[in-house]
């Protein structure tokens, strides 16, 4: 179950420990893109077996989620995603040898995508519940999958004719790839939410506690 005061104006109280969970995230993100292609480089599975590996199955869009709802430096909302990902792109780079698994024409678009991922987690604030998390993981998901693909429809490898019905086929292309980053979103929500909240409640609890304002909107 989620726990979040939700009341406006109402103080919160958080873990003095911040701090040390965006490092502990953005270092799981890391490591659980980096992880397969370790695995791979020691023969134990193959990227391109599905048995072994499924693409898009990713921390990433959830850390982005709980740094956008949690947070109160607004650097740790929009950017833990994006520091966790450019380190392991330049770590999966050197682990594979391929420097284009982490250098491509379209990143730009999927930098983009991870902020707008936080971005869509900021609605979340003070107002957690599992069925918001649900909610705006899906719908950050479609944003993202959208987003991306449209990159690659407009600079993209894949040479998709630029056209309504082009953009269309690239979109058609990639819909088994959103099932399992719907899938892989989902359920990291579900668990980085609930350590939040358990986080939040072991400290409300022990009496370890820094009085903050709840986080607004407001610039």
């Amino acid at each position: 179950m989620f726990y979040m005061d939700s009341r406006e104006g109402k103080d919160v109280q958080k873990p003095r420990n911040q701090n040390l969970v965006v490092l502990g995230l953005i270092a799981f993100g890391i490591g659980m893109r980096v992880l397969p292609y370790v695995l791979q480089r020691l023969g134990l599975i193959s990227l391109t077996d599905p048995a072994t590996f499924a693409w898009n199955i990713s921390p990433v869009p959830a850390m982005c989620l709980l740094g956008g709802a949690y947070f109160s430096a607004r650097w740790a909302g929009l950017g833990l995603g994006l520091i966790a990902y450019l380190f392991s792109d330049l770590l999966i780079a050197g682990v594979s040898g391929q420097p284009a698994f982490a250098f491509y024409r379209t990143l730009p678009f999927v930098y983009a995508g991870f902020v707008l991922h936080g971005v869509i987690g900021l609605s979340l604030r003070g107002k957690v519940s599992a069925a918001r998390v649900g909610v705006t993981a899906l719908a950050s998901e479609i944003a993202f999958f959208l987003l991306t693909n449209f990159g690659e429809w407009a600079i993209g490898d894949m040479n998709y004719e630029k056209s309504p019905a082009g953009l269309m086929a690239c979109f058609v292309a990639a819909l088994p790839f959103l099932s399992r980053s719907i899938y892989g979103t989902l359920i990291y929500s579900a668990i980085f939410f609930e350590v939040a909240a358990a986080m939040e409640r072991r400290s409300m609890g022990s009496g370890e506690l820094v009085k903050a304002p709840v986080p607004t909107d407001e610039r």
